[in-house]
Protein backbone atom coordinates (compact mmCIF):
# COMPACT_ATOMS: atom_id res chain seq x y z
CA UNK A 1 0.00 0.00 0.00
CA UNK A 2 1.32 3.29 -1.12
CA UNK A 3 0.50 5.76 1.81
CA UNK A 4 0.50 8.89 -0.97
CA UNK A 5 -1.77 7.52 -2.84
CA UNK A 6 -4.24 6.47 0.02
CA UNK A 7 -3.62 9.89 1.37
CA UNK A 8 -4.80 11.53 -1.97
CA UNK A 9 -8.03 9.72 -1.96
CA UNK A 10 -9.04 11.24 1.08
CA UNK A 11 -8.87 14.52 -0.42
CA UNK A 12 -10.68 17.06 2.43
CA UNK A 13 -9.00 17.61 5.72
CA UNK A 14 -9.60 19.81 8.58
CA UNK A 15 -6.80 22.25 10.45
CA UNK A 16 -7.44 22.35 13.82
CA UNK A 17 -5.30 25.18 15.48
CA UNK A 18 -5.64 25.38 18.74
CA UNK A 19 -3.46 26.19 21.92
CA UNK A 20 -2.56 28.50 24.41
CA UNK A 21 -2.92 31.54 22.24
CA UNK A 22 -6.95 30.29 21.85
CA UNK A 23 -7.41 32.07 25.47
CA UNK A 24 -6.36 35.11 24.52
CA UNK A 25 -8.36 35.18 21.08
CA UNK A 26 -6.17 37.47 19.25
CA UNK A 27 -4.47 34.61 16.53
CA UNK A 28 -1.95 32.30 16.72
CA UNK A 29 1.49 35.00 16.21
CA UNK A 30 -0.22 36.92 19.35
CA UNK A 31 2.53 36.32 21.62
CA UNK A 32 5.32 37.30 19.01
CA UNK A 33 4.00 39.94 17.15
CA UNK A 34 2.90 42.13 20.08
CA UNK A 35 5.92 41.26 22.00
CA UNK A 36 4.42 39.55 25.11
CA UNK A 37 6.94 38.75 27.85
CA UNK A 38 7.19 35.01 28.52
CA UNK A 39 5.75 35.53 32.31
CA UNK A 40 3.10 37.27 31.16
CA UNK A 41 2.04 35.18 28.30
CA UNK A 42 2.80 32.35 30.48
CA UNK A 43 0.27 33.11 32.93
CA UNK A 44 -2.17 32.22 30.43
CA UNK A 45 -1.43 28.73 30.96
CA UNK A 46 -3.59 29.12 34.04
CA UNK A 47 -6.94 30.26 31.98
CA UNK A 48 -6.66 27.74 29.65
CA UNK A 49 -9.57 25.34 30.35
CA UNK A 50 -10.98 23.58 27.03
CA UNK A 51 -14.58 22.28 27.71
CA UNK A 52 -14.87 18.58 27.94
CA UNK A 53 -15.19 16.59 24.93
CA UNK A 54 -14.81 19.54 22.69
CA UNK A 55 -12.22 17.19 20.37
CA UNK A 56 -15.39 15.01 20.17
CA UNK A 57 -17.33 18.02 18.84
CA UNK A 58 -14.81 18.82 16.37
CA UNK A 59 -14.32 15.39 15.16
CA UNK A 60 -18.15 14.86 14.93
CA UNK A 61 -18.23 18.16 13.03
CA UNK A 62 -15.83 17.55 10.71
CA UNK A 63 -17.16 14.09 9.85
CA UNK A 64 -20.50 15.49 9.12
CA UNK A 65 -19.35 17.69 6.79
CA UNK A 66 -17.32 15.44 4.78
CA UNK A 67 -13.86 15.74 5.68
CA UNK A 68 -11.62 12.87 6.10
CA UNK A 69 -8.67 13.65 8.37
CA UNK A 70 -7.72 16.18 11.38
CA UNK A 71 -4.23 17.90 11.60
CA UNK A 72 -4.49 19.36 15.47
CA UNK A 73 -1.55 21.59 16.64
CA UNK A 74 -0.10 19.26 19.44
CA UNK A 75 2.61 22.37 19.55
CA UNK A 76 2.45 25.48 18.12
CA UNK A 77 5.53 28.36 17.73
CA UNK A 78 4.77 29.40 21.59
CA UNK A 79 5.65 26.17 23.01
CA UNK A 80 2.64 25.35 24.69
CA UNK A 81 1.80 21.65 24.38
CA UNK A 82 -1.04 19.86 24.18
CA UNK A 83 0.37 16.31 25.49
CA UNK A 84 2.45 14.84 28.38
CA UNK A 85 5.99 16.21 27.42
CA UNK A 86 7.09 13.86 30.95
CA UNK A 87 10.54 14.99 32.14
CA UNK A 88 10.88 17.52 29.05
CA UNK A 89 9.14 20.18 30.64
CA UNK A 90 6.06 21.59 32.00
CA UNK A 91 4.80 23.42 29.91
CA UNK A 92 1.83 21.56 28.88
CA UNK A 93 -2.13 20.84 29.20
CA UNK A 94 -1.03 17.58 31.19
CA UNK A 95 0.55 19.80 33.63
CA UNK A 96 -1.71 22.48 34.21
CA UNK A 97 -5.22 20.71 33.73
CA UNK A 98 -4.36 17.00 34.23
CA UNK A 99 -5.39 16.42 30.37
CA UNK A 100 -3.37 15.16 27.50
CA UNK A 101 -4.92 16.57 24.69
CA UNK A 102 -3.43 14.69 21.83
CA UNK A 103 -4.27 11.97 23.69
CA UNK A 104 -8.05 12.95 23.20
CA UNK A 105 -7.58 13.96 20.04
CA UNK A 106 -5.78 10.21 18.86
CA UNK A 107 -9.16 8.90 20.45
CA UNK A 108 -11.73 11.19 19.15
CA UNK A 109 -10.69 10.17 15.25
CA UNK A 110 -11.00 6.62 15.88
CA UNK A 111 -14.37 6.95 17.20
CA UNK A 112 -14.97 9.36 14.01
CA UNK A 113 -13.36 6.96 11.46
CA UNK A 114 -10.76 10.53 10.53
CA UNK A 115 -6.84 9.69 9.78
CA UNK A 116 -5.58 11.95 12.76
CA UNK A 117 -2.39 14.38 12.02
CA UNK A 118 -0.31 15.95 14.13
CA UNK A 119 0.95 19.23 12.99
CA UNK A 120 3.50 20.01 15.33
CA UNK A 121 6.14 23.49 15.24
CA UNK A 122 9.75 23.16 14.39
CA UNK A 123 10.22 26.58 15.97
CA UNK A 124 9.63 27.34 19.62
CA UNK A 125 9.62 30.95 21.00
CA UNK A 126 10.14 29.25 24.59
CA UNK A 127 12.79 26.65 24.53
CA UNK A 128 14.88 27.76 21.64
CA UNK A 129 16.73 30.40 23.99
CA UNK A 130 16.89 27.69 26.48
CA UNK A 131 19.75 25.40 24.81
CA UNK A 132 23.23 26.47 24.57
CA UNK A 133 23.28 25.07 20.45
CA UNK A 134 20.73 24.65 17.86
CA UNK A 135 21.65 21.26 17.68
CA UNK A 136 20.73 20.81 21.56
CA UNK A 137 17.30 22.21 20.77
CA UNK A 138 17.08 19.74 18.02
CA UNK A 139 17.39 16.99 20.50
CA UNK A 140 14.91 18.35 22.20
CA UNK A 141 12.05 18.31 19.99
CA UNK A 142 13.18 14.69 18.41
CA UNK A 143 12.66 13.73 21.72
CA UNK A 144 9.40 15.59 21.89
CA UNK A 145 8.28 13.96 18.82
CA UNK A 146 9.76 10.87 20.19
CA UNK A 147 6.82 10.79 22.50
CA UNK A 148 4.05 11.44 20.29
CA UNK A 149 5.25 8.21 17.82
CA UNK A 150 5.89 5.74 20.98
CA UNK A 151 2.54 6.60 23.47
CA UNK A 152 -0.32 7.16 21.43
CA UNK A 153 -0.72 3.99 19.32
CA UNK A 154 -1.23 4.97 15.52
CA UNK A 155 -0.94 8.34 14.32
CA UNK A 156 -1.82 8.95 10.42
CA UNK A 157 1.07 11.82 10.28
CA UNK A 158 3.30 15.00 11.25
CA UNK A 159 2.68 18.28 9.92
CA UNK A 160 5.70 20.08 10.47
CA UNK A 161 5.93 24.00 10.55
CA UNK A 162 8.45 26.10 11.03
CA UNK A 163 11.82 25.21 9.23
CA UNK A 164 11.19 28.48 7.06
CA UNK A 165 12.16 30.76 10.10
CA UNK A 166 16.19 29.36 10.05
CA UNK A 167 16.54 28.44 6.07
CA UNK A 168 20.48 28.42 6.41
CA UNK A 169 20.37 25.93 9.67
CA UNK A 170 21.48 22.43 9.39
CA UNK A 171 17.81 20.84 11.03
CA UNK A 172 19.34 17.59 10.60
CA UNK A 173 16.01 16.40 9.21
CA UNK A 174 17.24 13.23 8.36
CA UNK A 175 17.56 11.89 12.03
CA UNK A 176 13.65 13.03 12.57
CA UNK A 177 12.57 11.58 9.61
CA UNK A 178 14.14 8.30 9.95
CA UNK A 179 12.82 7.86 13.81
CA UNK A 180 9.45 8.69 12.87
CA UNK A 181 9.60 6.04 9.93
CA UNK A 182 11.73 3.52 12.22
CA UNK A 183 8.20 4.10 14.98
CA UNK A 184 5.60 4.90 12.98
CA UNK A 185 6.42 3.23 9.27
CA UNK A 186 2.61 3.89 8.32
CA UNK A 187 2.84 7.79 9.46
CA UNK A 188 3.10 10.48 6.98
CA UNK A 189 5.89 13.32 7.03
CA UNK A 190 4.35 16.92 5.89
CA UNK A 191 6.66 19.67 6.28
CA UNK A 192 5.32 22.90 5.43
CA UNK A 193 7.45 24.67 2.87
CA UNK A 194 6.49 27.72 3.83
CA UNK A 195 4.84 30.72 1.73
CA UNK A 196 8.12 31.62 -0.33
CA UNK A 197 9.00 28.10 -1.03
CA UNK A 198 5.51 26.67 -2.28
CA UNK A 199 5.36 22.87 -3.44
CA UNK A 200 9.17 22.50 -2.61
CA UNK A 201 10.27 19.51 -1.21
CA UNK A 202 13.67 19.07 0.14
CA UNK A 203 14.11 15.62 1.62
CA UNK A 204 13.06 12.37 0.03
CA UNK A 205 11.34 11.13 3.17
CA UNK A 206 8.69 13.70 2.61
CA UNK A 207 5.48 12.30 1.79
CA UNK A 208 2.83 15.82 1.05
CA UNK A 209 4.56 18.76 -0.39
CA UNK A 210 2.51 21.59 0.89
CA UNK A 211 0.84 24.94 -0.87
CA UNK A 212 0.30 27.16 2.10
CA UNK A 213 -2.78 29.66 1.54
CA UNK A 214 -2.18 29.25 -2.21
CA UNK A 215 -3.82 27.26 -5.15
CA UNK A 216 -1.97 23.75 -6.05
CA UNK A 217 0.18 24.39 -9.18
CA UNK A 218 3.02 22.69 -11.36
CA UNK A 219 1.97 19.00 -9.69
CA UNK A 220 1.36 16.35 -11.85
CA UNK A 221 -0.33 13.62 -9.91
CA UNK A 222 0.22 10.93 -12.23
CA UNK A 223 4.53 11.38 -12.52
CA UNK A 224 4.49 12.34 -9.09
CA UNK A 225 2.05 10.04 -6.61
CA UNK A 226 4.71 7.63 -6.06
CA UNK A 227 7.01 9.83 -4.64
CA UNK A 228 4.49 12.43 -2.88
CA UNK A 229 1.30 13.72 -2.37
CA UNK A 230 0.21 17.37 -2.50
CA UNK A 231 -1.92 19.74 -0.21
CA UNK A 232 -2.76 22.99 -0.27
CA UNK A 233 -4.05 24.84 3.49
CA UNK A 234 -6.01 27.45 3.57
CA UNK A 235 -8.18 29.45 6.66
CA UNK A 236 -11.23 31.29 6.73
CA UNK A 237 -10.39 34.59 7.53
CA UNK A 238 -6.55 36.30 8.40
CA UNK A 239 -5.71 34.24 11.23
CA UNK A 240 -5.06 30.51 11.72
CA UNK A 241 -5.90 30.42 15.50
CA UNK A 242 -9.23 32.18 16.81
CA UNK A 243 -8.84 35.77 16.52
CA UNK A 244 -12.49 37.31 18.23
CA UNK A 245 -12.02 41.04 16.19
CA UNK A 246 -11.21 39.31 13.04
CA UNK A 247 -14.06 39.29 10.69
CA UNK A 248 -12.89 39.65 7.47
CA UNK A 249 -13.68 36.10 6.01
CA UNK A 250 -13.63 34.89 2.75
CA UNK A 251 -16.79 33.85 0.79
CA UNK A 252 -17.69 29.89 0.36
CA UNK A 253 -17.71 30.44 -3.26
CA UNK A 254 -13.63 30.97 -3.05
CA UNK A 255 -13.41 28.24 -0.37
CA UNK A 256 -15.25 25.76 -2.57
CA UNK A 257 -13.35 26.47 -6.02
CA UNK A 258 -10.23 26.42 -4.04
CA UNK A 259 -10.75 22.98 -3.05
CA UNK A 260 -11.87 21.64 -6.49
CA UNK A 261 -8.94 23.01 -7.69
CA UNK A 262 -7.37 20.81 -5.49
CA UNK A 263 -8.92 17.79 -6.82
CA UNK A 264 -8.23 18.64 -10.27
CA UNK A 265 -4.75 18.79 -10.00
CA UNK A 266 -5.06 14.91 -7.53
CA UNK A 267 -4.06 17.06 -4.27
CA UNK A 268 -5.95 17.67 -0.85
CA UNK A 269 -7.21 20.67 0.49
CA UNK A 270 -6.73 21.47 4.51
CA UNK A 271 -9.55 24.19 5.42
CA UNK A 272 -8.66 25.59 8.71
CA UNK A 273 -10.59 26.74 11.73
CA UNK A 274 -9.56 28.09 14.83
CA UNK A 275 -11.26 27.10 18.05
CA UNK A 276 -12.20 29.69 20.84
CA UNK A 277 -10.25 29.69 24.23
CA UNK A 278 -13.04 26.55 25.27
CA UNK A 279 -12.73 24.80 22.56
CA UNK A 280 -15.95 25.52 20.91
CA UNK A 281 -16.50 26.60 17.04
CA UNK A 282 -17.44 30.24 16.49
CA UNK A 283 -21.29 29.86 14.83
CA UNK A 284 -20.68 31.67 11.72
CA UNK A 285 -17.63 29.07 11.68
CA UNK A 286 -20.01 26.54 11.94
CA UNK A 287 -22.81 27.31 9.60
CA UNK A 288 -19.96 28.17 7.05
CA UNK A 289 -18.70 24.74 7.51
CA UNK A 290 -21.92 22.93 7.02
CA UNK A 291 -23.21 25.08 4.06
CA UNK A 292 -19.86 23.70 2.46
CA UNK A 293 -20.69 20.45 3.29
CA UNK A 294 -24.04 19.88 2.27
CA UNK A 295 -22.71 20.55 -1.03
CA UNK A 296 -19.69 18.01 -0.59
CA UNK A 297 -22.15 15.46 1.12
CA UNK A 298 -24.27 15.82 -2.57
CA UNK A 299 -21.26 14.93 -4.35
CA UNK A 300 -19.03 13.30 -2.73
CA UNK A 301 -18.58 9.99 -4.06
CA UNK A 302 -16.63 12.28 -7.10
CA UNK A 303 -14.55 13.96 -4.79
CA UNK A 304 -12.68 11.36 -2.94
CA UNK A 305 -11.29 8.10 -4.19
CA UNK A 306 -10.69 9.90 -7.94
CA UNK A 307 -7.82 10.77 -9.87
CA UNK A 308 -7.77 13.07 -12.07
CA UNK A 309 -8.37 12.43 -16.11
CA UNK A 310 -7.98 14.37 -19.30
CA UNK A 311 -11.00 15.50 -20.91
CA UNK A 312 -11.23 18.00 -23.84
CA UNK A 313 -13.62 20.62 -21.29
CA UNK A 314 -13.62 24.29 -21.38
CA UNK A 315 -11.75 25.93 -18.95
CA UNK A 316 -14.12 25.88 -15.94
CA UNK A 317 -14.46 22.17 -16.16
CA UNK A 318 -12.69 19.06 -15.03
CA UNK A 319 -12.72 15.54 -14.87
CA UNK A 320 -12.26 12.93 -12.33
CA UNK A 321 -12.46 9.32 -12.32
CA UNK A 322 -12.44 5.81 -10.48
CA UNK A 323 -12.79 2.44 -11.83
CA UNK A 324 -16.68 2.34 -13.73
CA UNK A 325 -17.28 6.38 -13.79
CA UNK A 326 -16.33 9.47 -14.90
CA UNK A 327 -16.99 12.84 -12.89
CA UNK A 328 -17.19 16.08 -14.76
CA UNK A 329 -17.46 19.11 -12.43
CA UNK A 330 -18.39 21.87 -14.09
CA UNK A 331 -17.70 25.46 -11.76
CA UNK A 332 -19.38 28.72 -12.48
CA UNK A 333 -22.88 27.76 -13.43
CA UNK A 334 -24.76 30.99 -13.32
CA UNK A 335 -28.47 31.26 -12.36
CA UNK A 336 -31.51 31.96 -14.16
CA UNK A 337 -32.59 35.21 -13.16
CA UNK A 338 -34.65 38.02 -14.07
CA UNK A 339 -33.50 41.29 -15.94
CA UNK A 340 -35.31 43.15 -13.44
CA UNK A 341 -33.75 41.26 -10.39
CA UNK A 342 -29.93 40.74 -11.29
CA UNK A 343 -28.18 39.63 -14.55
CA UNK A 344 -27.80 36.58 -15.86
CA UNK A 345 -25.06 35.44 -17.75
CA UNK A 346 -25.80 33.51 -20.63
CA UNK A 347 -22.97 32.27 -21.75
CA UNK A 348 -23.27 28.36 -22.65
CA UNK A 349 -21.05 26.04 -21.37
CA UNK A 350 -20.67 23.38 -23.41
CA UNK A 351 -19.35 19.18 -22.36
CA UNK A 352 -18.14 17.73 -25.46
CA UNK A 353 -18.42 13.82 -25.27
CA UNK A 354 -17.27 12.59 -28.70
CA UNK A 355 -15.60 9.17 -28.64
CA UNK A 356 -17.38 8.44 -25.24
CA UNK A 357 -18.78 5.18 -24.98
CA UNK A 358 -20.75 5.25 -21.87
CA UNK A 359 -24.09 3.75 -20.14
CA UNK A 360 -25.97 6.74 -18.93
CA UNK A 361 -25.09 10.64 -17.72
CA UNK A 362 -26.87 12.49 -14.85
CA UNK A 363 -26.33 14.94 -12.20
CA UNK A 364 -24.45 13.92 -9.10
CA UNK A 365 -26.79 15.93 -6.86
CA UNK A 366 -30.65 14.83 -7.88
CA UNK A 367 -29.79 12.46 -10.10
CA UNK A 368 -31.37 13.53 -12.97
CA UNK A 369 -30.64 12.32 -16.55
CA UNK A 370 -29.42 13.95 -19.29
CA UNK A 371 -29.50 13.61 -23.19
CA UNK A 372 -26.98 14.84 -24.90
CA UNK A 373 -27.40 15.88 -28.69
CA UNK A 374 -24.79 15.62 -31.44
CA UNK A 375 -22.27 14.04 -28.76
CA UNK A 376 -22.68 17.74 -26.94
CA UNK A 377 -24.53 18.54 -24.08
CA UNK A 378 -25.23 22.58 -23.02
CA UNK A 379 -24.99 23.11 -19.62
CA UNK A 380 -28.42 24.04 -17.90
CA UNK A 381 -27.94 27.48 -15.52
CA UNK A 382 -29.51 26.50 -11.97
CA UNK A 383 -33.20 27.12 -11.61
CA UNK A 384 -33.92 30.01 -9.67
CA UNK A 385 -33.96 29.62 -6.25
CA UNK A 386 -30.85 27.21 -6.37
CA UNK A 387 -27.31 28.75 -6.54
CA UNK A 388 -25.02 25.81 -5.75
CA UNK A 389 -21.52 27.27 -7.64
CA UNK A 390 -20.76 24.30 -9.39
CA UNK A 391 -21.99 20.43 -10.25
CA UNK A 392 -20.87 17.42 -11.35
CA UNK A 393 -22.01 15.25 -14.47
CA UNK A 394 -21.77 11.41 -13.39
CA UNK A 395 -20.77 9.32 -16.23
CA UNK A 396 -21.17 5.62 -15.49
CA UNK A 397 -19.48 3.74 -18.41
Amino acid sequence: MNKNIEFAKLGLGLFVHYGLFSVLGSGEWAKYTNNIPDIKYEKLAYLFNPKKNFLDDICSFAKDNGFNYIVFTARHHDGFSLYDTKDLNDYNSYHYIKRDLVQEFILSCKKYNLLPIIYHTLIDWKEEKNFYSFSDYLSYLRNSIDLLCSNYGQIGGFWFDGEWKYPNYDWEEEKLYKMINRKQPNALIINNSGLSKLGERNSEYINVITFEGNKIANYDYHKSINLYAAEACQTLNDHWGYAKNDINYKSIKEILLNFLNCRRYGGNYLLNIGPKEDGSIREYEKEFVNLLGNWINLNKEALFNTVPYEMNLPSNSFTLRNDNNIYIIIENIPMIIDNNVGIYNNNPIIINLANLKYKKIYWLDNKSLITPEFNQYVVEPFNYGNSMIARILKIEL
